[in-house]
């Protein structure tokens, strides 16, 4: 037997990759929202909707990769 310890995963980061995977559920579910968007007004609260996503993502993606 070998005397390898074997650490549990970051509780921390996990919540991380899950958020991850949400974000982009939620991009989807935002690009489906475009077929049925009604003005400008629905347009405009799209695409802050998905500049927010994006940023969100980019902040899990800099934490995952370190």
């Amino acid at each position: 037997m070998s005397n390898v310890k074997v650490n549990r995963p970051d509780a921390f980061i996990l919540n991380c990759k899950m958020m991850y995977n949400e974000v982009g559920q939620i991009q989807s579910r935002i690009n489906r929202m475009w077929a049925s968007s009604d003005g400008e007004r629905d347009q405009a609260m799209l695409e802050y909707i998905e500049d927010s996503l994006e940023n969100i993502e980019i902040e899990l993606r800099n934490r995952l990769d370190n």
